[in-house]
């Protein structure tokens, strides 16, 4: 913020200022892994394959943002060995947003049109 107390645009897009936390159980080396904080998620289990919520992941200013599970290839195996078929054949995956996000400004525009929201976890069975 200024010293007025106004927001500037040329403040840095911080996702947890939008209501993500970092996840820190699982990121690429240079690449930044979020998850919508919800009031249901237990911190203490992450690595929770069968949640979908809504994600986001940074590269400098490249931004992916989608709502389905933390990482479809570890719950197809998942699912393949409890239940006998893979979590892709009924992927529900959305992706929402694949661009650069250069400051708060255009982050607030991105995450109101996508309507982040809407979303909320889901927990599979």
């Amino acid at each position: 913020m200024s010293s007025t107390g106004k927001r500037t645009e040329q403040e840095p897009f911080r996702p947890e200022d939008f209501g993500f936390f970092r996840r820190r159980d699982w990121s690429p080396e240079g690449i930044e892994f979020y998850e919508k904080d919800h009031e249901s998620i237990d911190k203490n289990k992450e690595k929770d394959w069968k949640r979908i919520n809504l994600y986001l992941t940074r590269s400098d200013n490249f931004t992916c943002i989608w709502y389905g599970v933390i990482d479809p290839i570890v719950a197809d195996v998942a699912y393949e060995e409890k239940y006998g078929f893979t979590w892709s054949g009924g992927n529900r995956e959305e992706s929402l947003f694949r661009g650069y996000i250069e400051n708060r400004f255009e982050a607030e525009i991105i995450l109101k049109a996508i309507r982040m929201n809407r979303f909320s976890p889901q927990y599979l069975g």
